[in-house]
Formats: structure tokens, C-alpha cells, sequence
């Protein structure tokens, strides 16, 4: 059992009409699962009115502001003020109750790379609970909290933000033991004046560290050194710069896949990855760094990060064998339609360069880029300096998706440049006639431009085998 009804009663301050326990929660009933609790929040939907498919679905219990009518009168129920606030408090009880210690995962980008990286890894050596998705908001990060068994050895938590203080509030939740730092880089500056701004909320963080907590930061961080004078906490730097504590380095290539070797004062090793892009080896060793510091076993770590594969949407390949050729080569899809920012383009642009060519004579790498979204006033200065990484041969075609993306498709070589599309419906609706067999196409841009319209179209093209 996660929670008695009794215990969510005096955590949350509410009232329970009859005694209940609960495996699990849930704040959304198309996932639910039986005896778990439904706490009907309010923040985008009214939680209230799915109380019914709650109870269908074999809720144990819910978390109320009011009770709806037609709630039968034997459903147990927990009545609180306000529903978000029982959640929160829910999480901070959590979070209270463990003697087992606490990553918290933040940065710009790679969060949930570098969480997975964690959670697959140290699964095999610790009782391990972790962010689901990319549960790193408001709601989100009190939620894994709320959810994480009594039992658990090492908890793996991504957090986020969208606008000015809000990381730090969630880290103080959290109260990690190891506070991680991907990166820093231009994102979300519609709500930061500059990047000095950004770099400022990530380290936030820092301050909600316990006592005895350590920082584990991106070396490469603009003015980092000169930043870290101002705290307190235990701090380890990671990266490809020379003056990393764990430096970064790539040995050679067996087949396509890279050799990376890590040297630092305690521990020199090498590890593969299967997955393109060094972005993925940095994040691997902000995660090495982490694993070291809850006393995890590093060669371990290793051969089980050598099997590890990326999420849907952030560099998952697919091999599809088009129909329309089934003699000839399968096209390589790279899958990076969840999102995107500067420093992410310029990382999958990088990867895509690396992919071996299975077809080296007729076989192009096609970049299909949507819009990248909450860049401010430098909206379109950022998507035209995208021009940079496809200054060489090595990216034979591009297209475009978007207004914003419109700034670059102006800008590209005429020998690179392909077809702009206002939405990825239209190009998705085009996609048979852009692609040949034997081509490597990666797929790219902010979630709310639905790029994965694009990756489903070109899915579909074909018989699909993952790599």
C-alpha cells in the first residue's frame, strides 16, 4: 500500500468520509489504474467532472473540493480546501518519508535524457522511482513525489520552468542530495531578458541542496566559474572542456557507433552509446558524475548505458523500407520531434552529420525543421544563424516548417534549399514525394508545431524496424 486514506486525511488536511488505501495516484482517468487515488485537479480541466470515470475505472479513492451529486454515497473521499494545495502537500510527505537519496535533473535541455540515462542504469543496483514523461512542473514534480514508495533507494527527478521562479520553489520540495545541471541555453527567453537570466534560475537549484548535497554542473556554462563564487554547496563539473572535472572525450568509432572515454581524478573509463549525437555522451556523463556520488558501481553503469535507448521523439532511428521501393535501401528516420531550441537544433544538426549513409552514392541527410518556439525578441535572428552547422556538404537538403523557420528557408544555399510549409500537416500530406530510399532524415522543432505529424507520415511510407 502507497498512502492510507487516513494518512492523505491529516497530510492534506481534508476530511475522509469513510477508510481507504490506495497502490497508487493518478490526476488523469484515461491512465488511471485500479485502487489507485484520483485527485481531481482543476488547472486545465475541472478534475471534478471525471469523478464518475474514476470510480468505472476501480479508483480506491479521490481528493475533492466539492462532492459532485452523483458520487455514490459509499465512494470513499478525501474533501480539502483546495485541491492543488492537498497535492502539493501530498508530494512535500513523500518526499519526507524516504532516507534514500534524491537527484534532481535541470537545464535547458537533456533533462529527461540524462533522468532516463539515471533510471535505467542505477535501476540494476538501487530500488528506484523517477519522473515519469517529463513531469517537471508545477504539478508534476509534487505528484512523483507523492507517488514514490516508502522503500525507495535513489529518486530521480526532472525540474523545469517556463518563467522566472519557478525552479527554485520545486527544488525546495524536492530537497535533493544531487542537484544536476545539463546546460544552460537560449530558451525561453520570451520570458527571460537575457541569457545571464536563464543561467541565474538554473542555478537556482543549487540552494535547495541539503547540507551535505553536490552541485554536478555543465562546465561549458557562459561565466559558471565566476556564478559558483556565490554558493556555498559542493560542486563537480562535467564536459568536453578541458577544465572539466570529468572530461569528456570521443575515442574512435567501431562501426557507427562511438567510443567516449571519461577521465577524471577518481575514475578513467570508456562506454558506447548506441544513440547519435555527443549531446547524449554529455548527458551520459552528468550522469556517470551522479551515479558516483550515491556510491553506484560506474562499470556497471556502463555496459547496461551501452543498451539504452532515447525516448520517442528526442533521437529515436527507424529504419523504414519504402513501399514504393522495396528493392532499394530503407530510409533512416531520426526522430527528434518533441521539441527544439537553438542549442538543440545545432546538437541534432551535429548528430545528423555523423550518420553513416546507407546508401553512399544516391543516399542524402535530409533536416526537416519546424519552428522554435519562446525565444522573444530574437526570434528570428536565432533561426536564421541556424545557417551556421549547414555551411558544408555533409547536409544535402533542408525544409522548413513554419513562419518562424521561414527566416532560415530565406537564407539557405540554393543547392540546400528545399520546400517551406506553413504547418507540418502540409508537408506531412507531401512527405512521399521528399524522400528517396537510402536517405537519412532527421525531423525536428517545438512541441507545438506537431512534428510528429511528420515522423507518422514518413512511418507510414513503409515497413519499420527500429534500430
Amino acid at each position: 500500500m502507497l498512502w492510507a486514506g487516513e494518512e492523505i486525511g491529516l497530510i492534506t488536511n481534508g476530511l475522509v468520509t469513510r477508510p481507504f488505501g490506495i497502490t497508487g495516484i493518478s490526476i488523469d482517468t484515461r491512465t488511471l489504474m485500479p485502487n489507485e487515488l484520483f485527485i481531481a485537479l482543476t488547472e486545465s480541466r475541472d478534475g471534478h467532472e471525471f469523478i464518475l470515470d474514476a470510480i468505472k475505472k476501480g479508483a480506491s479513492g479521490a481528493v475533492v473540493s466539492k462532492v459532485p451529486k452523483e458520487v455514490p454515497s459509499n465512494f470513499p473521499l478525501v474533501v480539502v480546501d483546495n485541491v492543488f494545495s492537498a497535492l502539493t502537500a501530498l508530494g512535500a510527505a513523500g518526499r519526507a518519508r524516504i532516507s534514500g537519496k534524491v537527484i534532481a535533473v535541470t537545464g535547458s535541455v537533456g533533462k529527461t535524457s540524462t533522468k532516463e540515462m539515471l533510471k535505467s542504469t542505477l535501476s540494476e543496483q538501487f530500488i528506484v522511482h523517477a519522473s515519469e514523461n517529463s513531469y517537471n512542473n508545477q504539478w508534476g514534480v509534487p505528484l512523483t513525489l507523492a507517488r514514490m514508495p516508502v522503500r525507495t533507494e535513489i529518486a530521480i527527478l526532472e525540474i523545469g520552468m517556463n518563467n522566472p521562479g519557478e525552479i527554485l520553489p520545486l527544488a525546495e520540495m524536492v530537497k535533493p542530495d544531487i542537484a544536476i545541471i545539463t546546460n544552460v541555453t537560449k530558451a525561453h527567453l520570451a520570458s527571460f531578458e537575457s541569457l545571464k537570466k536563464i543561467t541565474e534560475e538554473k542555478l537556482s537549484i543549487l540552494k535547495s541542496l541539503r547540507v551535505d548535497g553536490v552541485g554536478i554542473i555543465n562546465r561549458d556554462i557562459e561565466n559558471l566559474q565566476q556564478i559558483l563564487k556565490s554558493t556555498n554547496s559542493k560542486s563537480v563539473t562535467f564536459g568536453e572542456s578541458e577544465d572539466s572535472d570529468w572530461k569528456l572525450s570521443t575515442v574512435k568509432n567501431e562501426g557507427s557507433i562511438p567510443i567516449f572515454y571519461v577521465a577524471s581524478e577518481e575514475s578513467n573509463f570508456s562506454f558506447k552509446l548506441k544513440t547519435v549525437g555527443n549531446h547524449f555522451a554529455v548527458n551520459a556523463t552528468a550522469a556517470f558524475c551522479a551515479i558516483k556520488e550515491v556510491g553506484g558501481d560506474l562499470l556497471s553503469a556502463t555496459i547496461s548505458l551501452s543498451d539504452w535507448k532515447p525516448f520517442r521523439g528526442r533521437g529515436e532511428r527507424s529504419l523504414i523500407y519504402l513501399r514504393n521501393a522495396p528493392d532499394g535501401p530503407p530510409i533512416e528516420l531520426v526522430d527528434e520531434s518533441y521539441n527544439a531550441s537553438p542549442a538543440s537544433v545545432k546538437a541534432g544538426l551535429l548528430a545528423l552529420k555523423t550518420v553513416k549513409l546507407l546508401d553512399t552514392n544516391n543516399g542524402r541527410r535530409i533536416a526537416i525543421l519546424g519552428d522554435m518556439k519562446e525565444l522573444g525578441k530574437s526570434e528570428r535572428v536565432l533561426h536564421q544563424e541556424i545557417e551556421i552547422y549547414l555551411s558544408d556538404k555533409q547536409i544535402s537538403l533542408v525544409h522548413c516548417v513554419g513562419t518562424l523557420m521561414k527566416s532560415l528557408y530565406d537564407r539557405l544555399p540554393i543547392d540546400k534549399k528545399g520546400i517551406w510549409f506553413l504547418t507540418a500537416d502540409e508537408i506531412a500530406n507531401e512527405i512521399k514525394t521528399l524522400i528517396n530510399p537510402g536517405d537519412i532524415v532527421m525531423v525536428k522543432g517545438s512541441l507545438s508545431m506537431k512534428m510528429e505529424l511528420v515522423v507518422a507520415a514518413i512511418k507510414e511510407l513503409g515497413r519499420l524496424i527500429k534500430k
